[in-house]
């Protein structure tokens, strides 16, 4: 998906607060202690990427008529970062002449974009093409974005999909009662649980 960031006239804050930036790096004064000062080919991967990405944005700042083209720019970052990346480009850049283009692969960064700023590209008999998005992205869970806009078939891991459904077919028996309330507890939240549990509670009942 390709995402147009270019802002729609909502208030500015400041892009001074900090609550983007590198909490992790400080430096001290010439000639006092150095053992805190923390050495950017120290830095993992996505930290690496995550402070260049930032210098970009904060070195933009003032700047009218310009195109920042940024090709999945949260490679390497963690779900923490993806959902900041947005805002960070609205605080910095948003009531700027600029335009921001971004390719992305993020379930998270779409939440933070409106249906109508989003260009999504797909391909078919090797021509790409633009398609029409069919739901709401902005402040949409992002599981829904994932089926809705990328097609995944369902927003849970491959492995417990299959297991889940495996058990949702399994025919329970009133004396298996203790093993399937030891799965429920080991299920965290959606669905598939709350289906478990109503067959736990249809056995419960049966007992009784």
């Amino acid at each position: 998906a390709r995402t147009d960031t270019a802002g729609r006239g909502r208030r500015r804050r400041s892009a001074r607060t900090g609550r983007c930036g590198p909490q992790w790096m400080s430096a001290r004064s010439s000639g006092g202690p150095t053992d805190d000062i923390l050495m950017f080919d120290e830095l993992s991967d996505g930290e690496q990427v995550f402070l260049g990405r930032m210098a970009l944005f904060y070195l933009m700042e003032g700047r009218d008529d310009a195109l920042i083209l940024l090709d999945e720019p949260e490679s390497h970052f963690n779900d923490i970062w993806k959902r900041e990346i947005v805002a960070i480009i609205d605080e910095v850049l948003g009531e700027q002449a600029n335009e921001v283009i971004i390719s992305t692969h993020s379930s998270i960064s779409l939440t933070d974009v409106f249906d109508d700023e989003i260009q999504l590209l797909k391909k078919q008999d090797g021509q790409a093409y633009i398609s029409r998005i069919t739901s709401t992205t902005f402040g949409a869970d992002p599981s829904e974005i994932m089926i809705n806009i990328f097609g995944a078939e369902d927003s849970i891991g491959k492995r417990s999909l299959k297991w889940l459904e495996d058990q949702l077919d399994k025919k329970w028996s009133p004396e298996q009662k203790k093993e399937l309330e030891t799965i429920i507890r080991q299920i965290g939240p959606g669905l598939h649980r709350s289906e478990l549990r109503t067959i736990w509670r249809k056995l419960n009942a049966a007992q009784d």
